[in-house]
């Protein structure tokens, strides 16, 4: 009985403890309340543990999904560079006349790149598309070149290693670059510099208003600085500027106009082929171009012929009598050639003669030119037959181009610029550089020619 009281006391006393047998037995074990206390403590554990869980996810699934995000956006712009990379790299091949192959394949780092050329000549335009891949992303770019910049004809005259020969009151106003010797000879002037190259350079007969270059200067009166190795003590030199005894001897240049832009000129031009036998004769008003006659040309009467495409003449090229040849207006700052070149005689073939008032015009815009080019080969050879006279009153809006023949200009001619292995002015003829010829365009043709006229992503 005590032992009940005290039990029931304890109970009273809302305090659970271990009864005698209990202890007795060896093993404690929880009463009801005890019991009802931890089972509360391990639930508020799980569910402070799913919310914990459930915090994390929320914070890292989306930074999982922009991870991914920011790995594919690095892959798709190392995609899109190498793309780029592979297009710019044959767009400045082309437009600096290097070397390339219509399919170029490029490997940069992971990265593959295939760029493909489609070459439209009725348009005059190189359609350039890259496509570049990196572990099964793709982006793609293309550019389309247009003709334009053709040339740089940085000089009023360029002569090759045949030099230049100039006389009976012919003159320059523009500056003068020779691979040979430039000789005057009765009161010429050059109204800019002038410059003859190599060991061999001799400037001698002249009055040259800017610099003089050469090796050697003799008979010579130089307005601006001269650069020299030795003076010709058998001639008068009268130097106005300042002297540079022991200057290094200027290096040769090559021409503006490389032989492959011809050949493309004349790929342009067989667009349309007239098959012709003996003369194909012009003396009424016409349009011509691209056309490329089989035989010798001769434009003669007082008509208009007005370009709209590169002319090749396999043949020789005659254009005389008041003759007005133009370029048509719509070409916008364009240039055009015409040009004589026979291949199977390049040494007595492709001669041009322009005589008794023919007229030359661009179409009005910058300095669209019309070019006038022998391929002739005589004066390269050692041989004497002019590749094209120029005589008689021609005048305009012309360049004479011949890079291994001779050309002869006299009889009160004038023109803008003439470039050609040898050159000879005599009798009043005039040369008035245009400035613009720096930067001439032409309709077609390789090198510096193509300028970009859009460049885009395709995907």
């Amino acid at each position: 009985m005590d032992s009940t009281r005290n039990n029931l006391k304890s109970s009273e006393g809302g305090q659970a403890r271990l009864l005698p047998k209990q202890r007795e037995g060896g093993q404690a074990r929880l009463l009801p309340k005890q019991r009802e206390g931890g089972q509360a403590a391990l639930i508020l554990m799980v569910l402070m543990f799913f919310l914990t869980l459930a915090i994390v996810s929320v914070g890292v699934v989306p930074a999982l999904a922009d991870k991914r995000n920011a790995r594919t956006l690095l892959t798709s712009m190392q995609t899109a560079m190498s793309a780029d990379s592979g297009l710019e790299d044959v767009t400045y091949r082309i437009r600096e006349g290097l070397q390339y192959n219509n399919t170029e394949t490029y490997s940069i780092n992971n990265s593959t790149t295939v760029v493909t050329i489609t070459d439209d000549l009725v348009a005059g335009t190189k359609d350039i598309n890259a496509d570049g891949e990196i572990r099964d992303h793709y982006r793609s770019s293309m550019t389309t070149l247009a003709k334009g910049a053709g040339a740089s004809f940085n000089y009023g005259v360029q002569a090759g290693e045949g030099g230049f020969h100039i006389k009976n009151n012919a003159s320059i106003i523009g500056n003068l670059y020779s691979n040979g010797p430039v000789i005057g000879e009765n009161d010429n002037q050059i109204v800019g510099s002038a410059v003859s190259a190599e060991s061999n350079g001799l400037l001698q007969g002249l009055t040259i208003q800017g610099d003089a270059f050469a090796h050697t200067l003799s008979d010579l009166t130089v307005i601006g600085d001269a650069y020299f190795t030795y003076i010709d003590p058998a001639g008068i030199v009268l130097i106005i500027g300042e002297s540079y005894p022991g200057s290094s001897d200027p290096e040769m240049i090559e021409m503006p106009i490389s032989d492959e832009t011809i050949e493309e000129w004349k790929t342009a031009a067989t667009i349309n082929t007239i098959p012709c036998s003996g003369t194909y004769e012009i003396e009424e008003s016409t349009i011509i171009g691209p056309a490329h006659f089989t035989c010798d040309l001769l434009v003669t009467g007082d008509p208009t012929v007005t370009l709209f495409g590169m002319v090749w003449v396999e043949g020789n090229l005659t254009i005389q009598n008041n003759a007005n040849i133009v370029i048509d207006s719509s070409l916008g700052t364009n240039s055009l050639a015409i040009i004589a070149d026979n291949p199977s005689d390049p040494s007595g073939s492709g001669l041009v003669d322009l005589k008794n008032n023919p007229t030359f015009a661009g179409t009005g815009g910058g300095a669209s030119s019309v070019f006038i080019v022998s391929m002739n080969t005589s004066a390269a050879g050692g041989g004497s037959t002019n590749a094209i006279n120029l005589q008689n009153n021609a005048v305009g809006q012309v360049i004479l181009y011949a890079p291994y023949g001779l050309i002869d200009i006299k009889n009160n001619a004038t023109l803008r610029s003439v470039t050609a292995h040898t050159i000879q002015m005599q009798n009043n003829a005039e040369l008035i550089y245009d400035e613009g010829l720096a930067s001439s365009y032409f309709e077609t043709g390789p090198g510096g020619s193509w300028d970009i006229s859009n460049w885009h992503e395709v995907q």
